[in-house]
């Protein structure tokens, strides 16, 4: 948590706990990790607790010269340990002659007593969060539930249940109607605690964008947390997908690698890079993108869907069939593949697009309230086969059941057979999206 109150800090750049831990019990010294993170010195130190105290011990190390510019012990009660990170925080930004704003000064300062067992369960649940796989996500809920159950004025714990319903609701495993409403009313309980938490304002934010369509109110919340933490990289993440939506592609690109600067190893972060790379149709950049995420993480199909697309887009459809098949691969569904091999090698990439929709239309069926990603898979592929009418039912699927990922439809390359439809037009003004340059013409 000391990371989170370093990152209130305007002047630093503070990397964030997720990549942060992948050095956690490394061997490596300071100058291999330093490069990696792109920071020029870093903190390290050790907790002891012991009934009800707790001892931080903090040491400040030029990563260059593997040079101590700083060390100090604290010991409080337990219950003070919020206060007792943000005094560390302050010690470092002063140790290396920061001069903290008035407003930085005191978010360091103001800090409420917390329940020990609520800050552990807190602590686990944001451990789980940032797994971004379906275990993890209902394990973060869990863990954030229980902080709230020990500690009820304890407003980071209703961040954490927001943001787990936000990514339920975004990943498919609840429906957006039942998340997306109790995101924001833990958001909303968090923001009558404590004001000035940067985070609750951004789960505010993006439930304001991703389901009530708010988009200045969204845009305003978001503004508001990257004001208060510059070094939050969810706010800048999560902004970006209301740029995108604005088709404001540019600025979503340079908040994004702001995000990937404070979270470098961030699978989202890289996956959502390489997505909006693709929608501003600088589609080698984005490749590219897609290839970098896979060196951190090659097990991760999203980085092999990404670059699929972009073959698609290419017309190298030998590649993005290749692509997809390894999609399959690493999901060990290979009876889909073989069935959906035979159908490329008998009609080509138009005859796997046919099978691919067969199949998908039957799973479709199967789990008919929740697969987001399913839905939109299928527009994308009837609008490459120009079918407007099923490209079209399907979209409207998606708007019906409020779909978050429905709202970079007026950004994505596939739709473009779509864009001189009525039809196509009147969902991108019932949704409020600005029509994008391609959609004027």
């Amino acid at each position: 948590e000391v990371i989170t109150e370093l990152g209130k800090v305007g002047a630093l750049r503070v990397i964030s706990r997720t990549s942060v831990m992948q050095y956690k019990g490394t061997r490596k010294p300071l100058s291999d990790i330093a490069p990696k993170l792109n920071v020029d010195a870093v903190v390290e130190g050790t907790i002891l607790r012991s009934g009800n105290r707790v001892r931080i011990t903090a040491q400040l190390i030029e990563a260059s010269s593997d040079r101590h510019l700083w060390a100090r012990s604290y010991e409080r009660d337990l219950k003070d340990v919020l206060a007792l990170q943000g005094e560390v925080a302050r010690d470092i930004a002063e140790e290396i002659r920061i001069k903290l704003t008035p407003k930085e000064r005191t978010l360091l300062t103001e800090a409420h007593a917390i329940d020990p067992e609520a800050h552990d369960a807190y602590l686990r649940g944001r451990y789980w969060w940032s797994k971004r796989d379906a275990e993890g996500e209902w394990k973060g809920l869990d863990y954030f539930r229980r902080a709230v159950a020990k500690d009820p004025n304890y407003a980071l714990a209703y961040v954490g249940v927001a943001d787990s319903f936000v990514v339920l609701g975004h990943h498919g495993h609840l429906p957006p109607r039942e998340a997306l409403p109790k995101a924001k009313e833990a958001a909303m309980k968090a923001l009558e605690l404590d004001p000035s938490l940067a985070e609750a304002h951004t789960s505010l934010a993006i439930v304001k964008q991703s389901y009530d369509w708010d988009w200045s109110g969204a845009e305003r919340e978001f503004k508001e947390a990257i004001a208060l933490n510059p070094n939050y990289a969810t706010a800048h993440h999560w902004y970006s997908h209301y740029l995108v939506a604005m088709g404001r592609l540019d600025e979503a690109v340079n908040e994004l690698e702001r995000a990937r600067d404070l979270d470098p190893f961030s699978i989202p972060i890289n996956d959502f890079l390489g997505m909006t790379l693709y929608y501003a149709r600088r589609y080698d950049d984005a490749v590219r993108q897609f290839r970098r995420g896979l060196e951190m993480h090659p097990d991760r199909v999203e980085f092999h869907e990404g670059i699929a697309n972009i073959y698609e887009q290419k017309k190298l459809f030998a590649e993005a069939f290749a692509e997809h098949q390894q999609v399959l691969s690493l999901n060990k569904d290979t009876q889909t593949a073989a069935a959906l091999e035979q159908a490329y090698q008998r009609f080509g990439y138009r005859g796997y697009l046919g099978k691919r929709i067969q199949s998908l239309e039957q799973s479709l069926q199967q789990a008919p309230k929740s697969d987001l990603f399913t839905v939109l898979f299928l527009a994308h592929m009837y609008a490459v086969l120009n079918d407007e009418a099923h490209a079209m039912s399907c979209l409207e699927r998606a708007y019906d059941e409020r779909n978050p990922w429905l709202l970079n439809v007026q950004v994505d390359p596939a739709m473009d057979s779509l864009r001189s439809s009525p039809r196509f037009r009147d969902l991108v003004r019932r949704i409020g999206l600005p029509l994008s340059s391609l959609d004027k013409n």
